[in-house]
């Protein structure tokens, strides 16, 4: 009997119990340490569902996932806001995307090094972070 899963593309994709089974704990592996995706078979770093759960955990593990989703949105976001410095595995159009700068440099002012280069020398006041005053 296959089980049904969803790759987050929209496709279903029949998994065996076996398959469904080692996903749910890759999963649980990586809502604990999202870096473990580095060990993970390619289908696995090509899986929307899996990368989400590891780019929340650690957002630098986005470098260890597929060339289509670093190009997608909705992941880059997820890792940049949990970690600025994902920013440099970012595809080149959502490193040239205001709103992904914006919301890394908030989370990190120093992944502004890893903007694209008409955003690296983008005032940080422009981007509106949080700016501090020792008294």
């Amino acid at each position: 009997m296959g089980l049904c899963a969803s790759s987050g593309t929209g496709q279903s994709k029949h998994l065996t119990q076996e398959q469904w089974h080692e996903k749910q704990a890759l999963l649980a592996d990586l809502r604990r340490d999202g870096a473990l995706l580095r060990h993970a078979p390619a289908a696995r770093r090509e899986d929307r569902e899996v990368v989400l759960v590891a780019v929340a955990q650690n957002g630098l593990a986005l470098a260890h996932t597929a060339a289509a989703l670093r190009a997608e949105p909705e992941v880059v976001m997820l890792a940049v806001r949990q970690n600025g410095l994902a920013l440099q595995y970012a595809a080149e159009a959502l490193r040239k995307d205001y709103a992904v700068v914006q919301a890394a440099a908030r989370q990190n002012a120093d992944s502004l090094h890893y903007a694209a280069p008409e955003l690296k020398h983008t005032d940080l006041k422009e981007l509106r972070l949080p700016t501090y005053s020792i008294q």
